[in-house]
């Protein structure tokens, strides 16, 4: 027997099909609160896959609360001005490296910061001079890229709106 479909029943079928497929498409980032961009970074004939943090809000959360960062994805911080502008560890459950750039081009790098757990001691740093953004990427990632102070870095923003 075909029963026919009433159609606030047909809207609330797709609509949950909708929302339910739309958490599929970035498994670690939130699902509430500040909305990221996308992009890509080039360094060393590396492509990293990157969010972008652009906007207070996005550079506050960052990477807090994450259980993991896929080898080649990181967080691009971009900053509307250089300046030496302080992280901090905040809820950060895995341990990350950090590149500090200004105008494309590594100015420093602070590998392995270790994870302070939900419940650490928030530990904060600076760059080692004013930066105009920084990438967060998984600890050991630096090693691995061999990047240093001196890499250019190619900066490519898809999109400042959601990724989810």
């Amino acid at each position: 027997m075909i029963l026919p479909l009433r159609p606030a029943a047909l809207i609330a079928g797709l609509l949950t099909v909708v929302i339910g497929l739309s958490g599929c498409a970035v498994t670690e980032a939130p699902e509430t609160g500040p909305v990221f961009g996308s992009g890509e970074a080039l360094v060393n004939g590396t492509t990293i896959t990157v969010e972008v943090a652009h906007d207070t809000a996005t550079r506050r959360l960052g990477l807090m609360g994450r259980t993991g960062i896929g080898q080649d994805r990181g967080m691009l911080f971009l900053f509307p001005e250089p300046d030496v502008h302080r992280f901090w560890m905040k809820g950060m459950l895995i341990p990350i490296d950090v590149v500090w750039l200004k105008d494309g081009q590594v100015i420093g790098v602070r590998v392995d910061i270790p994870s302070p757990g939900p419940d650490g001691p928030v530990a904060t740093f600076d760059p080692p001079g004013p930066i105009d953004a920084a990438l967060e990427l998984g600890a050991g990632s630096v090693r691995r890229l061999g990047i240093g102070s001196g890499d250019r870095v190619e900066i490519r923003v898809d999109s400042l709106v959601p990724v989810r």
